[in-house]
């Protein structure tokens, strides 16, 4: 059997069955709702929400539904989504390209210079082993 319903157990309230509403993602024709309270997908034919022997997958708060194209249900563990989905860190925009104009300030390469890394070759110092010996 598939997974077609959701159950919900809400504070105070119980289990019941539920829709999902608080879509966050859609991709590749799979739906993802993060559901914020401890629930369960069951098989179509579960009458009773709270019939623990029937449920096939139980996901804590938190964690996500994925619903497919053909309505199938399956918890998705937050730590797996995470993985899957990273927040998406910020961007800076990028830097305009450079004229001819910038290239008329004097300073405009030691500005350059400045802000790059010390570079190894800039540091190295000629050691007394390298002297040259005669062999004559």
């Amino acid at each position: 059997m598939k997974n077609t319903r959701l159950s919900v157990k809400f504070p105070g309230k119980g289990w019941a069955f539920a829709k999902p509403t608080n879509k966050v993602r859609e991709e590749l024709g799979i739906s993802y709702y993060r559901i914020g309270f401890e629930f369960c997908v069951v098989e179509r034919t579960v009458r009773i929400p709270s019939s623990r022997t029937k449920y096939s997958q139980v996901g804590s708060g938190g964690d996500y539904l994925a619903r497919d194209i053909f309505g199938n249900l399956t918890v998705m563990k937050k730590k797996i989504y995470d993985t899957l989905y990273p927040s998406q860190s910020y961007t800076p925009p990028p830097k305009s390209p450079l004229s001819s104009e910038a290239l008329k300030d004097p300073n405009f390469l030691t500005k350059i210079a400045e802000g790059a890394a010390t570079l190894e070759y800039n540091r190295t110092q000629r050691s007394a082993s390298t002297r040259r010996t005669s062999r004559y």
